[in-house]
């Protein structure tokens, strides 16, 4: 079995198989939703992730060996590839309220031997909480991976970012480059981008990013937490196609004006 560093192994339940593909590592933040280890491993002996982690006292179980998917996204398409899963004790509505220990131990008994594993590489797409204007408890959330994004994505995201049809929105507000800091060696990326650009009726194509996610009609309230967030009040009305994208420098010269169409 391939383990991880400082964790207890547990023989709790069933392994998915092997891995489609060993490209692109990459780890999946779940919250338990709960306040012990044993209260989750109840909950999901069925279909156990990886591993588990209470940041509170440092404990730390293994169920799934790391050359091996889990089946806890109940999602085949997402969960066979190469994608490490971790549940972590707490709340999804609270982990943007921990204090700096909690994240402290996380960086040294997760982020640490996840790097030294599997070499996942320190970026994460942004994680987002349940006051930020946008409903992510929904398989049509905006902030969802399409499954080739998720395929090409390298790094630590959330159980709220995995492909439509899985509608869970944890870990929340989970502050990632909070984590990052307390990691000793090289500064970590930022969070990666979610762009979104619009192309209205009445007005001039607006160019979008690559790896484009989903599409969807804004509401009033998602619009104006898009202008506060953004700032785009020129290009968003009620109604508006949003597509949420990861752009990179490429498309970045494209919409400006310096490349051609995507």
């Amino acid at each position: 079995m391939k383990a991880i560093s400082g964790f207890r192994y547990k023989d709790l339940g069933p392994d998915g198989g092997p891995f489609d593909q060993f490209e692109n590592p990459k780890v999946v933040i779940h919250t338990t939703q709960g306040s012990s280890i044993s209260g989750a491993e109840s909950a999901f002996r069925n279909y156990p992730p990886h591993a588990i982690y209470d940041p509170r006292n440092r404990a730390r179980v293994q169920y799934v060996s790391l050359d091996r998917h889990s089946y806890a996204l109940r999602n085949s398409e997402a969960e066979d590839d190469f994608v490490i899963q971790f549940e972590i004790v707490g709340f999804a509505e609270s982990t943007h309220k921990w204090p700096d220990e909690y994240y402290r131990n996380f960086a040294a008994d997760v982020i640490v031997p996840m790097e030294q594993a599997l070499a996942v590489p320190r970026r994460h797409m942004r994680f987002y909480g349940a006051d930020e204007g946008i409903v992510l408890a929904s398989r049509h959330s905006p902030v969802r991976l399409s499954n080739a994004a998720w395929r090409a994505y390298s790094g630590w995201l959330g159980h709220q970012h995995s492909p439509n049809p899985d509608e869970h929105w944890d870990p929340g507000r989970f502050l990632m480059d909070k984590a990052f800091s307390f990691v000793p060696g090289k500064t970590p990326k930022k969070e990666d981008p979610i762009m979104f650009l619009v192309r209205e009726r009445d007005k001039p194509e607006v160019w979008i990013g690559d790896y484009v996610q989903r599409r969807w009609v804004a509401t009033q309230a998602e619009v104006k937490h898009l202008e506060a967030r953004f700032g785009a009040t020129s290009i968003i009305d009620p109604g508006t196609a949003i597509v949420f994208g990861e752009e990179t420098a490429e498309s970045k010269a494209r919409r400006t004006g310096t490349g051609g169409p995507l």
